[in-house]
């Protein structure tokens, strides 16, 4: 007979519980809201926080730059940050997919800037394809590109970090060429010519259509979530409580009416109107929607998660891993073609930087990184070659101009620039020297060496 003192029955199912309560879900154990609130503090607590501190994290930003500026929060300045973010929205599902499996993607920055170059290209009149040829061929360049590498990293056994980083280094290389062919003499920058594509960004919907695609977004949604939380509880599965459900679909639908009345608040200056929500808010949701579905409802996507939580388990399940992999980079690849197209159509044209400074040149100048721009406004018109203007790199402070070699940032008057340096050879051109691109006002740098500008 024992001695040990037992606890109570009581004790210790109230000890298991807790316990449960802190590594089970609150759907599997929930019966209605106050239940549900009560398991997710209790994980909450217990170190699982999930999205909570990202959400507290971007309110702390949000309080702190209002309290900086009054119009941080303002219609036309929100409007901007989305439009300016969409790119990276899109590049961070891309990468994802390869994320997922415990891999990484070091060169989807230039495949997808290639496959835009080639969207730009193909639309280059006199004689332009069709947009949407145009843009199947933007993506499928860094589809195909993704696709190369999933082989190589599958079939040789290399590290996915290796690979990629030569894919990278190679884009650099083929995009120069690229921009070298397609628009030569041009300053490494290609143009956009097509209205549909450019109104991605910065084009709108009308305000009316607006709620019209918000109404059935919201609509169609809650159905299916609605639905599929039923279907669950009658099969007798893990499920929130139906109030839970209903607490969701009143969430997308206050935020969907939040975006709306922020797209459609005026956001012109003087008599120029500006309403409507961009185009590029409905793009991005489009694959948020469409990728959440494909990792989420499909056996493909519950393969991609076995293999990224145990891949000896998957292949002993039958899973072909090789498949699954290399899919998935051609899935990273055929996204990232998509951010290089919404931001082409942000920038109006593809180039190879878009950075808003030079980079340092390569006959050592010290073209600043902290924003190094032309001290004097080089419009395209000023930039011709019989301007007198001289335009060289600076921060906030006119730069001497060094006693040694001529920086490739800066551009001499012609009355100070010898006959034979009028114009560079052809192969320094073939050899990828471009000219400054000229944003806005200023004269940046494009390439890594950026002579005078034409």
């Amino acid at each position: 007979m024992s001695t040990d003192v037992q606890p109570p029955a009581e004790a210790a199912d109230d000890e298991v519980a807790a316990q449960t309560a802190t590594t089970a879900a609150p759907e599997v154990m929930a019966d209605s809201f106050a239940e549900y609130a009560k398991i997710w503090w209790t994980r909450v607590r217990s170190g699982d926080s999930g999205a909570l501190p990202v959400i507290l994290g971007l309110a702390v930003i949000v309080i702190y730059f209002q309290a900086r500026s009054s119009l941080f929060l303002s219609a036309g300045n929100l409007v901007n940050l989305i439009e300016q973010a969409a790119w990276i929205v899109t590049l961070g599902m891309a990468e994802v997919f390869v994320l997922l499996l415990g891999e990484i993607d070091l060169s989807i920055g230039f495949s997808s800037v290639i496959g835009a170059v080639f969207t730009c290209w193909l639309l280059v009149p006199p004689n332009p394809a069709p947009w949407p040829l145009a843009v199947l061929v933007g993506l499928a360049f860094p589809a195909v590109y993704g696709l190369i590498e999933g082989v190589i990293i599958t079939w040789l056994r290399l590290p996915s970090f290796v690979v990629t980083l030569a894919g990278q280094l190679a884009g650099l290389g083929i995009l120069l060429e690229i921009i070298n062919t397609a628009a030569p003499n041009s300053g490494g920058t290609i143009r956009l010519y097509s209205n549909v594509l450019n109104d991605i960004e910065n084009g709108a919907i009308s305000p009316l259509a607006g709620w019209i695609v918000m109404a059935a977004a919201v609509v169609l949604g809650g159905a299916l979530l609605v639905t599929r939380d039923s279907r669950r509880r009658a099969g007798g599965l893990a499920a929130p409580p139906p109030s839970v459900t209903w607490l969701k679909v009143a969430a997308i639908a206050i935020a969907g009416v939040v975006v709306v009345l922020i797209g459609n608040t005026n956001r012109g200056v003087g008599l120029i109107s500006v309403r409507g929500v961009p185009w590029v808010i409905l793009v991005v949701l489009v694959v948020l929607v469409a990728w959440s579905f494909l990792l989420g409802r499909t056996r493909y996507g519950r393969y991609i998660y076995a293999i990224g939580g145990n891949a000896e388990a998957a292949r002993r399940a039958g899973i072909n891993l090789s498949r699954i992999r290399v899919l998935a980079f051609v899935l990273c690849g055929l996204t990232a073609g998509i951010t290089g197209i919404i931001l082409t159509s942000q920038l109006g044209s593809g180039r190879t930087s878009c950075t808003p400074w030079p980079p340092r040149s390569s006959a050592g100048s010290a073209c600043s990184a902290a924003g190094a721009r032309c001290s004097a406004p080089c419009s395209a018109g000023s930039s011709s070659r019989s301007s007198t203007t001289a335009c060289s790199c600076s921060d906030s402070a006119p730069r001497r101009r060094p006693s040694g070699p001529r920086s490739s940032c800066s551009r001499p008057s012609p009355s100070t620039r010898s006959p034979a340096a009028a114009r560079p050879t052809g192969k320094s051109e073939r050899a990828g020297v471009h000219a400054p691109a000229t944003v806005g006002r200023y004269l940046l740098c494009a390439s890594p060496s950026c002579p005078r500008t034409r």
